[in-house]
């Protein structure tokens, strides 16, 4: 399996970047991985990075999250060039996130992957 280049981590918690980071080395599955607290944070380290950095190859991004949640991530997201965007945009919805899902699509993003409720058994 090829490496990514760069992972994103969008969470403002610590202890899930932790086990996501410790996943990744494990399988060695990218060779970086930078970490945003929040969506703000991404956003602008996605619009700086054309130049400086390279854009990521996968993003994996919390719902709750304080200063701009991933929700209002993935509107603004949207609005981005797609040289600031990554390939793929994994978003992490919990139990208690999906009273918030956005009612209609977010712009500019591709809806064709429809989103899955996995339950686990008791």
């Amino acid at each position: 399996m090829a490496k990514l280049k760069t992972i994103l981590l969008v969470d403002d918690c610590q202890a899930t970047n932790f086990i996501h980071r410790l996943v990744i080395d494990n399988y060695g599955c990218a060779e970086t991985v930078v970490e945003c607290r929040d969506g703000a944070q991404a956003l602008d380290y996605l619009r700086s990075g054309v130049d400086k950095h390279p854009q990521p190859e996968l993003i994996l991004l919390d719902i709750n999250m304080p200063v701009m949640n991933g929700w209002e991530f993935l509107e603004a997201y949207g609005n981005l060039p797609s040289k600031q965007k990554a390939g793929v945009v994994v978003v992490m919805v919990g139990v208690d996130d999906v009273g918030e899902c956005p009612a209609q699509p977010l712009q500019g993003l591709d809806h064709r992957r429809r989103i899955r409720r996995i339950d686990h058994p008791d």
